[in-house]
């Protein structure tokens, strides 16, 4: 089961992220922009409390998304770092 969650940000070609459902999301995992934006496949993360996660990808955009329950989604932000 995926996610399709449409981005917030202006600036960005792309208007969904997908990824998939897991119990935890692994740092090798790999997350899809559509229209053609941006593959991130490299990913680090760091967690901000138990359902947060920021992700940073190799053309340095910063994606935090921040779960609920069931990893539903709560919020979703993404921003250009440096």
């Amino acid at each position: 089961m995926c996610f399709f969650i449409r981005t917030p940000c202006d600036d960005l070609k792309s208007e969904r992220i997908i990824f998939l459902k897991s119990k935890r999301i692994e740092t090798n995992q790999i997350f899809d922009w559509f229209g053609g934006f941006a593959t991130l496949k490299k990913l680090q993360y760091k967690k901000l409390d138990k359902l947060s996660l920021v992700l940073e990808s190799l053309t340095k955009i910063k994606i935090a998304v921040i779960l609920k329950k069931q990893y539903e989604i709560k919020e979703f932000v993404c921003n250009s770092v440096i």
